[in-house]
């Protein structure tokens, strides 16, 4: 799939949360279309994966795992900039960050208090966002061969799917 039909693609489940009641979860969409458009689009990926963190921080929340616990990110923003002040590239230190940004959204999908359907519809998606970025991983570590040509072609099948359901987890939420 090209990068400008995977943009569409986005667009159009940014397109679904609109009909959500939760500003948080349309906020995080937002974000995923302007992270994907920095990354797809413009290819610039240290603002594309930043901007993401952001989408996560919305995600956290509405999983009920803001207030207090917002100070993980915090936590993690520090541990993004010591990587960083100990010469790793920035893209090293804002994925980093984002990973644990990731991490924090797949965990308190788990945790929410959404009913029973809307709770499993947010987990399995949290979880095939959570599968796509391994596959991230494994597509940009260098020298790995085959794993990286298949790990490339298979993060779109973990991540469209993970975009759809999160869009649609809003249908009906009150």
């Amino acid at each position: 799939m090209n990068d400008n039909l995977k943009f569409v693609f986005i667009t159009l489940c940014f397109a679904v949360s609109v009909f959500s009641r939760s500003r948080l979860l349309k906020s995080a969409m937002f974000l995923t279309v302007a992270s994907d458009f920095m990354i797809l689009i413009i290819g610039n990926y240290i603002i594309g994966v930043a901007v993401f963190c952001f989408a996560h921080v919305f995600h956290f929340i509405r999983n009920k795992g803001g207030g207090k616990k917002l100070f993980i990110y915090a936590v993690f923003a520090i541990a993004a900039v010591i990587v960083y002040l100990f010469g790793k590239d920035f893209i090293v230190s804002v994925s980093v960050l984002y990973a644990c940004c990731l991490l924090s959204s797949v965990v308190s999908s788990f945790l929410s208090e959404f009913g029973s359907k809307r709770k499993l519809i947010i987990e399995i998606a949290f979880v095939l966002f959570l599968f796509c970025d391994v596959c991230v991983m494994f597509y940009n570590l260098p020298n790995i061969g085959r794993i990286s040509v298949f790990a490339g072609k298979m993060i779109w099948v973990f991540y469209a799917p993970s975009q759809l359901m999160l869009a649609a987890s809003g249908l009906s939420e009150k």
